[in-house]
């Protein structure tokens, strides 16, 4: 007997292979043909039961062969399934239906998908051959074939040509939680559409295939297992011709609810924070744009709130991972607590949120609901058996006042929030044009910043140190100046903060470190012996966090030829609260080479007086600040008072910067403080005034 014939066509010998391979356990003759010419040779004297077509050939294309194959009488009945790597382009796949394909399988070919769908045409193709023959032979090919059906995965329905199922699997079976009994014999209408009436379900899509003597493919449908529950399938439909008579029909169905919970999952991890369920940046965005496309068709407002806290490092240092994850859950319940429903709470970073209120009666609201976050905010959070205390920054930007599209609107806030926390954190900001002008004046300083340097703009300044009990000059704190051409003299204020931001204060801090100790250098050569002058350098908190800072400074120091006694480093009490331990470690290592430590700004920063005897320094500076309230009130004298009295307690020196008048001098010298620097004395000199004043007290 004969064997049931496949006919694959494809240009490619390697899908020649992985298709036959894929159907070398059916018990099948598998025909190749390398081009539609071939293919059509093959037919005229050979009978498929399923042709599996390649698209892009070249020379004659699948969909001409196809085209070809439909007008030879004794073969345009045979079914085609395209077999191709082109992307799921409807108007491309509704062009091989028309032509009369089955179905599309896209490469690469899942093999148990073919094998199933190549097994529902043989069958079909042998229960024809076996009709034509007898009768007989027909009904137990039918028996053989329901067994071979049955096994598949896939739910099969065969219908007859009135769209009555007269066959169904038990895959269909299970699929629709029904008994053969009760599926056979019914219209499959009952499980398509069963409300529709009869009028829109003959005129219905699905019908229409049929009436046609077409197939069609579904990737997404409904299928009713009752009067009241659906589940998601995907299908094929395919009409059984013989010669241009329509005698039936077959769907091959199968769910895809675990793809669709999938899909949703797929969605949740693309749309939502996982740690807070909260839309992430994503869908911020998203939402935003649609937003501001609405306000402006409607005339309204959104506003928007930035927050960035401001201590959430410490938290997930101090306490882990897991208690930062669960202060972020905790907080946006908070936040989410703090607006309305139709306002939108989302994580767009780390530790920072976005608040959009859609539509605010006025801008007002958005300070009223900034000020209830912040108060709810300062209530404190129970995370792990602690009571833990977080704090914020809010920037406000309103549309369409600051901005009128999702990156305007969010840059704006962000500025504002930038400023809330430049204005001692805790607070909120609205977006203002200042700000605007502001950033705009930053970007400029940091364009300038980097070629400073290169271009020599950049100078140290000396001004001189003075010891108390005798006037006489016992150093000179180097201060960086930067003399722009366009942008004259530019404060430190100005751009050293932009520089740390940057990164760039590294490299300009190594720069004036080498100048004044080239400086001090010239200058101790030039005294006799018993004279010496330090040179005091100030240190910014993110040199420190370099690797090596210590080792660092000692090489540069070395490498000047400057004794490292002579360099006094200065670094704000904060820079060492910054990181405690580290900053400790590195400069025992700096006090171990010879070089002296001084406390810039004490008091202005998070150190207390008791924690001063744990740190390894030898200078405490007193500011300038603390220096304007002597002689004004008596909390004022007490305090300066109790600064030199503390330090010399602990055997550290203490320098009053800022002296600006006769009556602070003399306060400081009755009260023994050892060094003042100020205008009273000097203003910060270049290199040509600072050696003058060197000459006339040293020389």
């Amino acid at each position: 007997m004969l064997k049931t014939k496949v006919l694959i066509v494809d240009d490619m010998k390697t899908n020649q292979l992985v298709l036959s391979g894929i159907l070398e356990d059916l018990c099948i003759d598998i025909d190749i043909a390398a081009c539609g010419d071939d293919a059509l040779t093959l037919l005229k004297d050979n009978e498929y039961a399923v042709i599996l077509m390649d698209i892009e050939m070249p020379g004659m294309n699948g969909f001409e062969c196809v085209s070809l194959i439909r007008q030879i009488e004794t073969r345009q009945h045979i079914p085609v399934i395209f077999v191709t790597a082109t992307e799921r382009d409807t108007k491309f796949i509704d062009q091989g239906y028309h032509l009369g394909a089955v179905d599309y399988l896209f490469k690469p070919v899942d093999a148990n998908t073919l094998v199933s769908k190549v097994r529902v045409f043989i069958s079909l193709y042998d229960q024809r051959i076996q009709l034509e023959q007898n009768l007989a032979e027909a009904r137990a090919m039918q028996d053989k074939n329901d067994q071979l059906l049955n096994f598949m995965a896939e739910g099969i329905l065969g219908l007859d040509d009135k769209n009555i199922i007269n066959f169904a699997n038990i895959a269909a079976c299970t699929l629709l939680t029904s008994n053969r009994e009760q599926v056979v014999g019914r219209p499959i209408k009952d499980f398509i559409n069963p409300k529709a009436s009869q009028k829109n379900w003959e005129g219905s899509d699905f019908s229409n295939i049929f009436k046609e003597g077409q197939c069609n493919h579904m990737d997404d449908a409904l299928f009713w297992r009752s009067d009241s529950e659906t589940f998601p399938v995907e299908y094929t439909q395919a009409t059984i011709l013989d010669g241009s008579n329509i005698v039936g029909g077959v769907v091959a169905f199968q769910d895809i609810s675990e793809r669709k919970k999938d899909q949703k999952r797929l969605l949740n991890l693309a749309r939502y924070d996982q740690v807070t369920q909260l839309p992430n940046r994503s869908m911020y965005w998203d939402f935003l744009s649609k937003s501001i496309a609405t306000a402006g068709r409607s005339n309204s407002n959104i506003a928007i709130l930035l927050l960035d806290l401001d201590n959430f490092k410490q938290v997930n240092d101090g306490l882990g991972h897991d208690a930062g994850d669960d202060l972020l859950i905790q907080l946006a319940k908070r936040l989410s607590q703090c607006v309305r429903e139709a306002d939108i709470v989302a994580r767009v970073g780390g530790d920072e949120f976005a608040i959009m209120l859609l539509n605010p009666r006025d801008i007002k609201v958005a300070a009223t609901i900034a000020q209830k976050i912040l108060s709810d905010i300062a209530l404190p959070f129970h995370i792990f058996s602690n009571d833990v205390s977080v704090r914020a920054s809010i920037g406000i930007a309103i549309y369409p006042d600051n901005g009128d599209t999702a990156t305007q609107l969010t840059k704006a806030a962000d500025t504002a929030m930038y400023h809330a926390k430049s204005s001692g954190r805790n607070t909120f900001k609205y977006f203002s044009r200042a700000m605007h002008e502001r950033v705009q004046y930053d970007m400029k300083i940091t364009q300038e910043l980097q070629k400073a340097i290169v271009k020599n703009q950049m100078s140290v300044h000396f001004q001189p140190q003075l010891r108390v009990n005798n006037n006489n000059l016992v150093g000179f704190e180097a201060l960086l100046r930067w003399s722009h051409p366009n942008l004259g003299q530019v404060k430190p204020e100005d751009f050293i903060p932009i520089a740390e931001t940057n990164g760039l204060i590294c490299e300009i801090g190594d720069w004036c470190l080498k100048q004044a100790l080239s400086q001090a250098k010239i200058w101790n050569e030039q005294l006799p012996s018993h004279e010496k002058v330090t040179i005091a350098v100030n240190v910014s908190s993110l040199q420190f966090n370099q690797s090596d800072f210590a080792q660092h400074i000692i090489n540069i120091t070395q490498d000047s030829g400057l004794a490292l006694e002579l360099l006094e480093l200065e670094i704000t009490e904060s820079a060492i609260m910054e990181n405690p331990q580290q900053t400790i470690d590195d400069l025992k290592l700096l006090r171990a080479a010879g070089i002296r430590i001084s406390m810039d700004d004490f008091g202005t920063g998070y150190s207390s007086l008791a924690q001063l005897k744990q740190l390894p320094i030898d200078v405490l500076k007193i500011d300038k600040s603390f220096i304007d309230e002597i002689n004004q009130n008596d909390s004022g004298n007490a305090i300066v008072k109790s600064i030199i009295d503390l330090a010399h307690s602990l055997h550290i020196s203490v320098v009053a910067e800022g002296v600006e008048t006769q009556e602070q001098f003399t306060y400081l010298q009755k009260n023994h403080c050892d060094v003042v620097q100020g205008y009273y004395f000097s203003k910060p000199l270049n290199v040509d005034n600072a050696n003058a004043y060197l000459r006339s007290t040293l020389l």
